[in-house]
This record gives C-alpha cells, structure tokens and sequence, in this order.
C-alpha cells in the first residue's frame, strides 16, 4: 500500500529544509570530519536497498544523494590524500 515515491519524497524534503536552515558554518565543520560524501554514502544505500528489496533503504539513499548532488563530480574522488583511512 505504501509507495516507495512517498519515502523518497519525504528524504528529498528533508534534505532541502537542512540545506535551508543550516548554518554554512556548521555545513563546512561537519563536512570537514566526514570522509565520504553523503552522495557517495546515498548511493551505496540505494544500491544496497536495492539488493535487499527495501524501497525504505532506497529511498533513503536517494535523499543522501539528492543531499549532496551539487558535489557529484567529487563523488569516489580522494579528497584528503594525506589522511590514512
């Protein structure tokens, strides 16, 4: 009964209000700490939905993903070559 459309409505609008409201100065700490995108994140999650027949977890990666979709050309991309993983 439950359309997977509605899950990824909902990521996508929860993705633009944290685009809206955040502060600019705590997008640029967070992404500083983190070492992976949230595209590249997404898109693991959606692929892995996928595989797991979880429109839940599909959608949830498309909402990664639309998060940070300005930023795909970075995607898989070494962005911090001198940090050891």
């Amino acid at each position: 009964m439950t359309n997977p459309l509605w899950y990824a409505l909902g990521a996508i609008v929860v993705a633009e209000l944290y685009n809206k409201y955040a502060k600019p100065q705590e997008k640029s700490e967070w992404e500083n700490e983190v070492n992976i995108h949230h595209g590249e994140f997404g898109l693991l999650t959606a692929l892995a939905g996928i595989l797991a027949d979880s429109p839940k977890t599909v959608a949830t990666g498309i909402g990664l993903m639309t998060h940070d979709w300005k930023d795909g050309e970075q995607w898989f991309k070494n962005r911090n070559a001198d940090v050891v993983y």
